[in-house]
């Protein structure tokens, strides 16, 4: 009986959450394992967010590290990182924690241009930057400009996703609490 109760329980509580009838759930078994497939690989994109969350705040940290010559590292390579990071995280960020409201639409927008404005202050103090463009090559001086700019845009976005986008992962009841 327990059984039973609980599989009737599962199955309606599907119905809910996909809004589909119990009617075609019960006649399309087809359909169960599909849902279930579905949310398995929801449970993964969470976890593949959370993750590439976490490491885009590393990455910003060893960028921003790298600018007040605090870290002795390689600049070349975090630049890439950070831009793989970042389409990692949108292609797998839960779409259901996205909000439609105006409120946070103008909250991300402020802290961007924020963002923006702070960091198009702080790259530039780089003491690198100023030996970088003593240089009579003018080509060397629009490569250097176009890196300096594509930083500050990728940071300001890290920055942006860092304080608005926290993965907040579904806390699953397990079978035993249904």
């Amino acid at each position: 009986k327990i059984r039973i109760k609980f599989a009737i329980y599962r199955i309606t509580k599907l119905s809910d959450i996909f809004d589909i009838s119990t009617d075609d759930l019960l006649r399309d078994n087809n359909l169960l394992k599909h849902y279930a497939e579905q949310d398995k690989q929801g449970q993964r994109a969470e976890i593949v967010a959370k993750i590439s969350y976490f490491l885009d705040l590393i990455l910003t940290l060893i960028a921003y590290g790298h600018i007040f010559k605090v870290l002795n590292l390689d600049g070349s390579i975090i630049i890439p990182l950070l831009i793989v990071n970042l389409i990692l995280f949108a292609l797998s960020y839960p779409t259901e924690n996205t909000s439609k409201s105006k409120f946070k639409v103008i909250i991300v927008s402020i802290i961007l241009i924020a963002a923006l404005f702070i960091n198009s202050i702080i790259v530039p103090l780089n003491t690198e930057l100023f030996e970088l463009l003593k240089t009579n090559n003018q080509a060397y001086k629009l490569g250097v400009i176009s890196g300096q700019l594509t930083t500050i845009i990728l940071l300001s976005i890290s920055v942006t996703l860092i304080t608005c986008f926290y993965p907040h992962i579904r806390k699953r009841k397990s079978p035993a609490t249904r």
